[in-house]
């Protein structure tokens, strides 16, 4: 019997985890909003309205191929920027001491080659 509860013990904490905000930092709270977006401008080391909608950035909204000045209508200014680079703070990671950033590397011809999250 005493197995059983320490089994239940441990699925209720591990389903409790996204309801204290343990766990994965980036998920999934709903559509991509730009003034949302561009009101986290900055914020690396605090919690950052971005991080819920980078899965909504992934699946509808940016695309391989795409030119770098519609990434950068649709995100605005990047928080860091290299010549084939822009990076967008995501906020301090729920899921370990770490920044998630939200990257897109650009192709010499300006256009989207690839696109996701790091952390660092």
């Amino acid at each position: 019997m005493r197995q059983g509860r320490l089994g239940w013990t441990l699925v209720a904490l591990l389903a409790a985890l996204p309801a204290t905000g343990c766990g994965d930092a980036v998920t999934d709270t709903g559509e991509f909003d730009r003034q949302r977006w561009a009101a986290g401008h900055g914020q690396y080391d605090a919690p950052n309205p971005r991080a819920g909608m980078v899965a909504a950035l992934r699946e509808r909204h940016l695309r391989v191929g795409m030119p770098r000045a519609d990434v950068r209508a649709l995100l605005g200014i990047p928080d860091a920027s290299a010549p084939q680079r822009d990076t967008w703070f995501l906020g301090r990671s729920g899921v370990g001491p770490s920044i998630e950033t939200w990257v897109v590397e650009y192709g010499p011809d300006g256009q989207v080659l690839h696109f996701g999250l790091a952390r660092s």
